[in-house]
């Protein structure tokens, strides 16, 4: 058998009987690979952040002091851009390394980053690409509130992975929050100790308040906002799973209760574990069925199996308050140009500007933010 690298994620060599010497392992002379970049997906806008990358030298030969250098990079349709780099260190057969590198993003927004090692005498190209992040950069005014630690991991909460249907609620006292404001997000802590990625998991989550002080049954959904609806994808290792909302949720206090609705993906996924933390109420609820649930009746599930753990859990809280904004779009003769549909980045709050092409929007985050104009038959404009 051939294993392309026996030293990746199900790299492995797989044998009924081993007759004479046993398997060997062949490497070229020269290859150094990018094996992992990990940080955080939601950075501030104009604060450093600093990602690291993992290399290892898996080549035969041993690789000089500055005959490399380790680059952290920007996805880009117009050409991906440089962020920052590091000069690589000697480094000898099957030698692994970490370089940490930083950087400050100037705009709050989505982007995709990747790290790559550059070495001119490198004989496999095809492993000098890192995994890529996906980044939500947060907009000025935004503070990270952390509730729980991580005592154990469990697969139940926030949402079993490994089954067709699963749902959650978990209630996070006032006294965990702390903080009023706009919440715009939510981080869990995942571990994916599989032998492949778990992609393509459909997922809504809804946010509401609750005057309930632990969970006796499951909450119902009505007096909820979904904030979330679309696939995630869990990549090898320990990771952050960041959820952005749709739509901000403006938390003026009291008890904050979250509904995690997983529901039946294309095909078997495997089972992916999540952080989460002790607590001395019954203030989590789970069940899991290979049947229909109906997100709007959880309590038509079998049982809410009730646990004394919450996820480990992020809100990101913008406390610069909600504004206006209003504005003219013209087209390309300089007139007033209706029916365009203007959204803020990152959410689905929008306007229609009407026939003096006009819009207004009067539910948009304090600090800076970006504005997309789109209409059919021409090319989208972000300001």
């Amino acid at each position: 058998p051939i294993c392309d690298d026996p030293f990746a994620w199900g790299g492995e060599l797989t044998m009924d009987n081993v007759i004479g010497i046993g398997p060997m392992l062949y490497f070229v002379d020269e290859d150094m690979k990018a094996t992992n970049l990990q940080g955080t997906a939601t950075p501030a806008v104009n604060l450093p952040e600093t990602y690291t990358v993992d290399v290892q030298n898996v080549g035969n030969n041993q690789v000089q002091y500055n005959t490399y250098s380790v680059k952290l990079m920007q996805k880009d349709p117009a050409g991906d851009i440089l962020l920052n780099s590091a000069i690589g260190l000697t480094t000898s057969h099957l030698q692994k390394r970490s370089y940490e590198l930083t950087h400050t993003f100037q705009a709050s927004g989505e982007y995709d980053i990747y790290a790559v090692v550059d070495y001119g005498a490198d004989m496999i190209a095809e492993n000098d690409t890192s995994n890529e992040l996906h980044l939500y950069v947060q907009v000025s005014g935004t503070i990270e509130v952390e509730v729980g630690t991580n005592d154990d991991e469990n697969y139940w909460i926030p949402m079993w992975t490994g089954t067709y249907w699963s749902i959650s609620q978990t209630i996070y006292p006032s006294s965990m929050i702390g903080q009023t404001g706009a919440i715009t997000g939510l981080t869990y802590y995942y571990n994916n100790s599989n032998y492949s990625e778990v992609d393509g998991i459909p997922l809504r989550l809804y946010i509401g308040t609750t005057t309930d002080t632990y969970l006796s049954n499951y909450i119902n959904p009505d007096q909820m906002t979904m904030v979330f609806h679309d696939t995630v994808d869990f990549a090898l290792g320990s990771h952050e799973l960041y959820l952005p909302f749709s739509i901000p949720i403006n938390y003026t206090g009291g008890n904050l209760v979250a509904y995690v609705y997983k529901y039946k993906p294309e095909g078997w996924k495997q089972t992916v574990n999540f952080q989460v933390s002790d607590v001395t109420d019954t203030l989590s609820g789970w069940s899991t069925s290979y049947y229909y649930i109906n997100p709007e009746k959880p309590d038509s599930a079998t049982t809410c199996n009730k646990l004394l753990e919450i996820p480990v859990t992020t809100f990101f809280v913008n406390t610069a308050g909600f504004g206006e904004v209003t504005g003219t779009v013209y087209d390309e003769n300089n007139a007033p140009f209706p029916g365009v549909d203007v959204t803020i980045d990152g959410t689905t709050v929008s306007s229609v500007t009407n026939q003096d092409g006009e819009y207004f929007i009067n539910e948009i985050l304090g600090g800076s933010q970006s504005l997309t104009a789109s209409v059919f038959e021409y090319e989208d404009n972000t300001q």
